[in-house]
Parts: structure tokens; sequence; C-alpha cells
């Protein structure tokens, strides 16, 4: 199957919104932003360069899945990670042909010394997150709410999805191909829920429980420190939702944790726009712990703890 529906034509450069959106109501039983790249050339191009470099690392029902309504910004962070390993000549192995029916992570990578290390990539929904509000040409919007708000709106779903992936590894330990003790890694990216990110605050809270700073008048500072954040569900009811996952026993199995909020790039050096945005966190407490070195593109961030002093460094 063909990535984009031949169908679909592509507009001229100069089209209106209003045409987009006449296409994609011709096209409603596909997803309204895989209509809308599929007919814009200048998007389309890069979207389907990429997918022939990495077509044989996806599943194998990858073009039937990304048309889906609601699925093309996940397919698409899947197809962002496998594109961004290649250019930079990760040891990136070739998935069996039936790998659709193996319970497997998405990528598996090889380290220096042959040891697997296993990508798990995710896209976390909106949920209970209020979604961002369609902006008006010509009016002034300015940021309401407050940080702290923000911070127990997002967390609590990076959480999710984090415990989701996670609770997989014992169902892929059933594959021949994936071992508990391999390095396991999970690929969040947050484009859908980023309009209530305050940068990368909620994933320092989620991985290492870093709240608000706090500073004396003495000029000491620091960041608060939480081992649970309040959910609020829709019935009025209040939960404790774990964070500070990576001093947790229970995730020692989690070796590192890699954020992006952008969902695509396009232009000639596209690959490397996109990796740019990525960071990745490293659990400085794994049990099966990979050397920083391993990842050789975007940011990388550690917790280097000296006593009961800790604090994040950009490695």
């Amino acid at each position: 199957m063909e990535l984009f529906d031949t169908n679909i034509p592509i507009l001229l450069n100069n089209a209106t919104q209003r045409e987009y959106d006449s296409l994609c109501k011709e096209f409603s039983g596909l997803d309204y932003s895989y209509v809308f790249n599929g007919a814009c050339l200048e998007r389309r191009q890069y979207i389907q360069e990429a997918y022939d470099k990495c077509k044989d690392y996806l599943d194998d029902d990858f073009a039937e899945q990304i048309r889906i309504p609601g699925k093309f910004i996940s397919r698409l962070w899947e197809l962002q990670l496998c594109s961004i390993l290649l250019f930079f000549k990760m040891n990136l192995v070739r998935p069996p042909s039936s790998k659709t029916k193996l319970s497997r992570p998405d990528f598996c990578i090889l380290d220096s010394s042959g040891k697997k290390i296993w990508i798990e990539a995710v896209c976390p929904d909106v949920g209970n997150v209020p979604k961002k509000e369609d902006m008006i040409p010509g009016i002034i919007y300015t940021r309401n709410g407050n940080i702290t708000d923000d911070l127990e709106i997002v967390s609590p779903r990076i959480t999710s999805v984090i415990q989701s992936k996670y609770s997989k590894r014992e169902l892929y330990n059933l594959s021949k191909d994936f071992n508990l003790d391999d390095s396991y890694v999970i690929a969040i990216n947050t484009h859908h829920i980023s309009h209530r990110e305050t940068r990368e605050m909620p994933k320092e809270l989620v991985l290492y429980g870093m709240g608000l700073q706090w500073i004396k008048q003495n000029g000491e500072s620091g960041r608060h420190f939480h081992w649970t954040v309040p959910k609020y569900k829709q019935d009025g009811t209040v939960v404790d939702v774990d964070v500070a996952l990576f001093f947790r026993e229970e995730y020692r199995g989690l070796s590192a944790v890699m954020t992006s909020s952008n969902w695509f790039q396009f232009g000639e050096d596209f690959e490397t726009l996109m990796s740019e945005d990525i960071i990745t966190y490293f659990n400085h407490d794994a049990d099966s712990e990979i050397d920083s070195r391993e990842i050789n593109f975007g940011k990388k961030n550690k917790m280097l703890c000296v006593g009961d002093k800790c604090k994040l460094e950009e490695i």
C-alpha cells in the first residue's frame, strides 16, 4: 500500500485554507492531518522521503494505520524516530517480517558492545487536558492559568503513558527477541498536550519529582521535591499519581525516556532539525544503564547524586 492515498490531489502552493478544508471533507474517512499533509507537496515529499528510508523498520500495516482518524501524529512520531536513528547511523535492527504478529517494542538498536536497546514510541492524547483553543487572526491572546495548574494537568498524562508502556515489558519478555535485561527506552511525543506544558518542567517532575523552584534570602535555591501529584478526575474526586519515577525501585527496568513536542519538520535538513528537539533523560538508577555516548543526537540529561544531594545535569 502507498503511504499517501493516490486519490488525494496535490494542491497549488497558493491554495487557500478553504480549499484544504474542502478536500479534507471530501476524504472525511481519513485523518484530517493525513489528508492536509498529503495535499501539500512541501510537506508530503519529506514525509514520503522519510517513509521510503524507514518502511523496512516499521510495522507492516504502517501505511494503513497512519490514515486512521486520530492516528496520524502518533504514527508520524514513529516515522520521525526511525528517520533520526537511521540518519545518525545508529545500529537499527531490521524486524522480522512477521513483526505485526509479535509483541515487541517499536525499535531495537545495538550499542557498541552489541547489547540491545529497545525503544517504545508513544504519543499521549489529550485525555483530561483541556484542548487548545482555535486562535482567531487579529486577536491578542494572553496565557491564563499558572504553572502549578499546568503541571498538575500534564504530569498525570505523562505518568500514565509511561506506566502503560512500561507494564508491557513482561508481555514483551514472552518474545524470543526481548529480554528483561535489555535496555528499555520509552520515547514520548507530547505534541497533543504541549500547549499546557511549561518547557521541560512536566517531564522533570514525572521523572525526578522536581517541582517549582524555591529561593531563600541568603541566596540558597533549589526545587521542591514531589513523590506524587494530585489528579483531579471529572467526577470531582482526587487521586494521587506517582512521579519521581527514576527514584522508584519498580522503575529500575526503565533505562531512559526520550521526549519531544515536535510532530515533524520539513526541509532539506529535516532529520537534524527534528533531532535537536529530542531530549534523552537517562535513569541514573537503572538496572540496565545506557552509556550516554550510545545516543549521538539531541540533548542528554542525567541526575547526578552525591550523598543526599542530587542535581540534574546536561551531559
